[in-house]
């Protein structure tokens, strides 16, 4: 990424583009080793996009790389230090992408066609995102069985 345009990059937790409506303790953009987190409180979107199948891509392909690539690398030192978020992580790892949700309900909206399997030229392959899964269950490349697909 250029210089200049990281250097124009906000710093801290305002630059999550969830900033305004995030109410998660621990916000991995953010000086989040102070952070507490309590049972019940929400977890980073960011995170739980992050985990999963082909999510690093999908945020790859909206967010800023050195903004994923900050998620990447915080993401096991949170999830090593706060096994609740952990656990929420890895619950979110099998469920359906909220980013395809909404880009699918803009699609429809806009009356655009239904092939939702296109990627930008972009985006980064795949398995980019097989990392950060395996740190959610102890260095398994499966997740509960099975390769972390639903």
């Amino acid at each position: 990424m250029n210089p200049d345009i990281l250097s124009s990059l906000k710093k801290g937790p305002a630059r999550c583009p969830r900033f305004g409506g995030c109410n998660a303790p621990i916000c991995p953009l953010d000086n989040w080793q102070r952070a507490q987190h309590l049972d019940g409180e929400p977890v980073c979107g960011l995170l739980s996009e992050l985990v999963k199948h082909g999510g690093e891509a999908r945020l790859r392909a909206c967010l800023p790389g050195a903004m994923v690539d900050t998620l990447a690398e915080v993401f096991p030192k949170i999830t090593a230090r706060w096994e609740r978020v952990r656990s929420r992580l890895k619950r979110a790892s099998r469920t359906g992408s909220k980013l395809e949700s909404v880009q699918r309900l803009h699609q429809r909206k806009k009356g655009g066609s239904t092939d939702y399997s296109t990627r930008p030229a972009s985006v980064a392959p795949v398995g980019a995102s097989v990392p950060v899964t395996t740190t959610l269950n102890g260095g398994s490349n499966a997740m509960g069985g099975t390769d972390g697909r639903r």
